[in-house]
């Protein structure tokens, strides 16, 4: 039996101003089953945070992959954090999905 497979997804930020907003786009097929802290705006994808602690402080979620992903596939999620100034920075991850029992 194949065990369960997650990804763990980390935003960290530092040098924020006033109000903002992050939103997190996670791959498509994948299924949310932690976060901390939980999105305050929207837990419907993309995710939305409102009013991040300042100045720094960091986002972290867990997914699963479903099975029938098939080895081969990109799995890409996608961050954007903006603040009152107008500053914004959008950053990706992608990994792509290996054949099960190999180490390549």
């Amino acid at each position: 039996m194949r065990p369960t497979r997650y990804i763990t997804y980390e935003a960290r930020y530092k040098y924020l101003a006033g109000p903002s907003e992050l939103t997190i786009t996670i791959p498509p097929g994948t299924t949310i089953t932690d976060w901390d802290p939980a999105p305050n705006v929207s837990a419907d994808v993309p995710l939305t945070w409102a009013n991040m602690a300042e100045p720094a402080g960091h986002v972290r979620m867990t997914v699963t992959i479903p099975d029938d992903i098939p080895p081969g596939t990109k799995l890409t999620a996608t961050a954007t954090l903006r603040d009152v100034t107008g500053r914004y920075v959008t950053a990706k991850r992608s990994i792509t999905i290996r054949k099960y029992g190999t180490n390549r």
